[in-house]
């Protein structure tokens, strides 16, 4: 598995924002009430070419209007159409944040759908909280509403968030609210792993704090055979859908309280694969001006074992590290399993 392919998780699935000066304090038009039917919604942007997003009065949720983000037919577009805003994150520094809106889509087959995102960007181009919904795609012809928390670190600079619409088809947005619903989780903005045992969270949803952004890939909460405590994670393609590469379940973490010592990445883990399919753990750190420091993500002793036994990957971690990034890969087809999961910073060899 190539080094760049795993850089470009949170990357080539998130969403690239317009460079704003002057940032606005609060999002704006989150109702879509104003502007021009047939135009661009005010205080809104579509940033990948091949997609539009319009002001419609066709069956909006709340109100009047709506926005409807759909693909341009016979113009070449991006993989996914994006319709965003992007504001100043100053009054919701050391806040959880709830994204809250309704949406509907129109879409066929399984590589196209609508997704939310949310992403929390720190300074020097340094990426906080994120997520969009890949591991939780809509598909549902019908309003419904649909929430992304986020932590927000107490540098943050800005909070950017929307929707997606990844390939073909319609989606319809409507409704949206962005407000603080309480204080971030302390042991999340001073750097710490979190629910490294698997137990917090709904069974058969994704693990909190613990994010799958590949599409085509689920990871959720089992009590099945777990190896400690009650549960443990289960990572499987979604049946039927179009998937990517490898399916992935992992954190990202503030790496400022192991910069310059040894680290040991430790976790029981089980799988099911059957050919070249294979499971790996892996840890990657991430250094200034999107360089990558250590990094092992066990593509030369692939797991699989269909019985829990613990693996370790050790790694000196480097004086200017921004990120620790670590999780479990599922390699094309199969089933892993991960449980009683650590993060330790260790002495010697």
């Amino acid at each position: 598995m190539r080094t760049t392919l795993i850089i470009s998780l949170l990357i080539g699935f998130g969403f690239c924002s317009p460079v704003l000066m002057g940032q606005p304090p609060q999002p704006e038009n989150l109702g879509f009430e104003e502007g021009e039917l047939g135009e661009k919604p005010i205080g809104w942007n579509v940033t990948m070419p091949g997609y539009n997003a319009t002001i419609t009065e066709e069956g909006a949720k709340t109100g009047k209007r709506c926005a409807l983000l759909a693909s341009i037919k016979g113009e070449k577009k991006a993989p996914f159409g994006n319709l965003m805003q992007s504001i100043d994150a100053t009054k919701y520094r050391g806040k959880c944040v709830r994204l809250r809106a309704a949406v509907r889509a129109e879409v066929t087959g399984d590589e196209n759908a609508a997704q939310l995102w949310f992403r929390v960007d720190r300074p020097n181009k340094t990426m906080g909280f994120f997520d969009n919904m890949a591991d939780r795609p809509i598909r549902d012809k019908e309003w419904k509403y649909y929430e992304i928390v986020a932590h927000v670190h107490r540098d943050a600079e800005s909070l950017n968030f929307g929707l997606m619409l990844r390939v073909d088809g319609r989606a319809w947005l409507d409704d949206v609210s962005l407000e603080p619903i309480g204080a971030a989780d302390q042991d999340y903005l001073d750097g710490k792993p979190l629910n490294l045992g698997l137990e917090d969270g709904k069974l058969g949803e994704k693990p909190i704090w613990w994010i799958a952004p590949t599409p085509g890939y689920s990871a959720t909460l089992t009590e099945d055979n777990p190896k400690s405590g009650k549960r443990c994670a289960v990572l499987a393609p979604v049946a039927g859908a179009q998937k990517y590469q490898f399916g992935n379940l992992m954190q990202t973490v503030d790496a400022a309280k192991y910069r310059g010592k040894r680290v040991c990445l430790r976790a029981a883990i089980r799988a099911e694969v059957s050919g070249d399919n294979r499971v790996q753990m892996w840890l990657r750190v991430d250094r200034p001006n999107k360089q990558v420091g250590f990094f092992d993500n066990m593509q030369d002793r692939p797991i699989r074992d269909a019985q829990w036994k613990y693996y370790e990957i050790v790694g000196d971690i480097d004086k200017d590290a921004e990120w620790l990034n670590f999780g479990l890969m599922l390699i094309d087809d199969g089933r892993a399993w991960l449980d009683d999961v650590s993060v330790k910073i260790v002495k010697g060899n």
